[in-house]
């Protein structure tokens, strides 16, 4: 057994010994080529370091001697039979090799990025190609002369980055120049030619979102935006038509001819809803618009009616002030109920909020004070002394009159027949509104030229029996009304007690008080300041006018 394995050992290795010893006779018999290859390797190389020291810049076939000093040098390694990263001097030779090629693309690189910063106004084209040069040299560093060790990943990123920059920007010019067309040819009402550039521009800019969208900014949701215009261009020949049946059922309201009018806006409506329903982005795709056109169709429709109602309200009002308040009330109480069907009949033509319906349903509410109230008030007010077609409250509004025509009473110191305080500009108006609806008659603020007038001699020089003021009071407490002397038309504490607001523009946020309160010292000139509308004081109050 021993025998076997022995001969077996001694056949398996006979095939090695016979290659080993041809090895060494083939090494032996080219031993002198191999070591041509070291010196030609050698003298190529000296060749160019001679070359080198002696110009300042290298053609390309100076380089070729080093690149056949590399090539040698590989060859003579190869033959040698061991590995290229063993062998010092050709690692030495090949990283020389590439350094020297990576600096001459280094300074192609240089050169036309410089060239693309001078020409990038003038000659955006050439520009973005001496770029494309540029990172082409330094992608060549970074993938072919890797032993340089000057590639610039960084310098890469910012190329990549500017030349993709450099495409983007005409895209971006490009589609608002197609949108700009767009808008001109719309505004010509050149419907097809704004499609096919709106379409264009959207084109163009989906691919510029795709694409560039991470080195140049562009507004948010432009695509949508330029959809809506496109949508907007598709719908205006049925929103020109709504715009003609607008206007013409406009002519007819004009001419007093209601049920034509009726069908035109029905019209209306119908290519408003079309626009809805195939042009949903279309910026005439407005859903309030077609709410009001439905509301200008059942005003059309109910006009007749609205009008005799509100001639039926006036009527309803007369009654108040003949004191047929029985009437009134039943009177009023039809013409809510009238009110409310048309409403349900004709959404938006009498609302809740709606100055007839509110008056309507106040009054069917307060219906037990409409005969209190105008018993109350017969003494409240006389003519104006100049202005004698109006009436104006002898005194301030008492706290026990506010509350029986408002249900609350805002004061800070609460007692019936102390004038009504902490009172703002708009809280008089609503006391003056809901007065109104219960004596059927027109009451508002008082003007200040009104208010002045009433006040006489009072205006001229305070007289301490028909004011209370500073000087007669603690300053802070209000006394009850009417308890001062009258003047000499009949009226009471125009100056003092508390301030009144008088009547202001709607669109001003000041209003004018007069008259002085408990605060003020005797005043040498008549008191009045103005105050925004929003003032609430505990001793600020009004009293009203009656026309």
């Amino acid at each position: 057994m021993v025998f076997c394995i022995l001969l077996g050992a001694w056949l398996y290795t006979s095939t090695t010994r016979i290659k080993r010893g041809d090895d060494k006779a083939i090494s032996k018999n080219q031993k002198d080529k191999i070591e041509e290859l070291k010196e030609i390797s050698e003298k190529k190389e000296a060749a160019f370091e001679e070359i080198k020291l002696k110009k300042d810049t290298l053609t390309e076939d100076d380089i070729n001697l080093l690149v056949e000093a590399v090539k040698a040098q590989e060859d003579y390694v190869s033959q040698r039979g061991v590995l290229s990263a063993d062998n010092t001097r050709l690692e030495g030779l090949r990283k020389k090799l590439h350094i020297i090629n990576a600096e001459i693309l280094r300074g192609i690189s240089r050169e036309a990025e410089d060239k693309a910063l001078i020409s990038e106004e003038a000659n955006p084209l050439e520009s973005k190609n001496l770029i494309k040069q540029a990172l082409e040299s330094e992608r060549a560093i970074q993938n072919k002369w890797i032993y340089s060790g000057m590639a610039d990943v960084g310098k890469i990123a910012r190329l990549e980055t500017r030349l993709r920059r450099m495409e983007a920007t005409p895209l971006w010019e490009k589609t608002r120049k197609y949108e700009r067309q767009a808008e001109e040819y719309f505004k010509a009402e050149n419907i097809e030619l704004a499609l096919d550039s709106i379409t264009e521009a959207i084109k163009i800019e989906t691919n510029f979102l795709e694409n560039y969208r991470d080195v140049l900014n562009t507004e948010f949701g432009r695509i949508h935006q330029l959809g809506i215009r496109k949508e907007t261009f598709i719908s205006y020949p049925i929103y020109k038509d709504l715009m003609a049946l607008v206007n013409e059922a406009e002519q007819k309201e004009k001419a007093e001819q209601w049920k034509e009018a009726e069908v035109l806006w029905d019209q209306a409506i119908v290519k408003q809803k079309l626009i809805i329903s195939k042009n949903p982005l279309s910026e005439y795709a407005d859903q309030k618009n077609n709410t009001e056109l439905e509301k200008r169709r059942n005003l059309a429709r109910t006009t007749l009616e609205v009008r005799k109602l509100k001639v039926d309200l006036a009527n309803m009002q007369a009654k108040i002030r003949e004191k047929k308040y029985d009437q009134a009330i039943e009177e009023a109480k039809k013409l809510l109920d009238n009110a409310q069907k048309i409403e349900s009949q004709s959404p938006g033509v009498l609302p809740s909020d709606s100055p007839l319906i509110q008056e309507l349903t106040f009054i069917t509410n307060r219906q037990g004070m409409i005969k209190i109230i105008n018993n109350a008030i017969e003494g409240y007010f006389i003519k104006h002394p100049v202005k004698k077609e109006i009436k104006l409250m002898r005194h301030e509004v008492p706290q026990s009159f506010y509350q029986a025509v408002m249900g609350l009473n805002p004061s800070a110191v609460v007692r019936g027949n102390l004038p009504v305080e902490s009172v703002n500009y708009e809280d008089a108006q609503q006391f003056c509104k809901k007065l109104g609806w219960l004596t059927g008659r027109k009451t508002r603020l008082p003007t200040a030229e009104e208010f002045m007038q009433a006040a006489g001699e009072n205006g001229e020089k305070n007289k301490s029996t028909q004011a209370w003021t500073f000087d007669n009071t603690d300053g802070l407490t209000t006394r009850n009304v009417a308890t001062t002397q009258m003047n000499s038309y009949g009226f009471y504490d125009l100056i003092g007690n508390v301030e009144e607001w008088t009547s202001a523009p709607q669109a001003n946020e000041e209003a004018l008080i007069l008259g002085g309160s408990v605060n003020t010292v005797t005043p040498k000139e008549f008191p009045q300041r103005k105050a925004l509308k929003r003032e609430r004081s505990r001793t600020l109050g009004f009293r009203v006018v009656q026309e």
